[in-house]
């Protein structure tokens, strides 16, 4: 639900006194080389935590790596690996999309686990392949997540094995 993400981002502000941003640049994203993106905010301040952030392809894929990399970026602990495990592992299925979701990671099937950025911005970690996919593009919203799932797997996942 991005209604309890938004809480979360609520919440992280609160117990830091850190904006999301200000927080995720300092313990993710300068870490991982990535500078200073973008992030919209509700009007109390607080970025929204479900959408919102301004990533290109390449930072995307930075920090998909992190998740096939089981945390590590550079010989460095970025996020647990504890967490990275649980991310993946299915939690509840989602009756909007009639797939399996884990811990803010879509689990399209066995093979993948994937973000879903708005009209395309996707990223998928497969761990049977020790890959990642990235896709920066511009498709309609109410496919994006279908197709490009359907497309990693036919024409990614079924060619790498």
């Amino acid at each position: 639900s991005s209604g309890n993400v938004h809480i979360l981002a609520s919440l992280l502000h609160r117990a830091t006194g850190q904006t999301p941003l200000q927080y995720a640049i300092e313990n993710l994203f300068r870490p991982i080389g990535i500078p200073d993106p973008t992030w919209l905010e509700d009007s109390q301040g607080t970025n929204f935590g479900p959408f919102g952030i301004s990533l290109t392809a390449r930072e995307l894929s930075k920090f998909t790596c992190l998740y096939l990399n089981k945390g590590q970026w550079a010989g460095r602990q970025v996020i647990p690996e504890e967490w990275i495990q649980a991310s993946h592992k299915t939690h509840t299925t989602s009756h909007w999309r009639k797939e399996n979701f884990g811990y803010l990671w879509w689990l399209p099937n066995p093979m993948m686990a994937a973000t879903f950025g708005a009209y395309g911005q996707n990223s998928y970690v497969l761990h049977h392949h020790n890959m990642i996919v990235t896709f920066n593009g511009h498709v309609t919203f109410e496919s994006s997540g279908n197709d490009l799932s359907a497309f990693t797997q036919k024409y990614i996942c079924n060619a790498a094995n």
